[in-house]
């Protein structure tokens, strides 16, 4: 994240599907280390996207 930051890199898209359910909790768990203000970056995620998968049951 700091990288992109420092590329004038703000905007981050995520969805939890991208890592099998997992991507949205370690993002989070990094920005929360990082100590950066969520002012700083802009955040774009999906709603309603679904993936069958052992970590998550989805309904099609």
């Amino acid at each position: 994240m700091s990288t992109c930051l420092e590329n004038d890199i703000k905007t981050f898209d995520q969805a939890d599907i991208y890592g099998d359910y997992t991507t949205e909790a370690d993002f989070g768990n990094a920005f929360l280390e990082s100590k950066m203000s969520r002012e700083m970056i802009q955040l774009v995620s999906k709603y309603g996207s679904q993936m069958q998968s052992e970590r998550r049951k989805t309904r099609r």
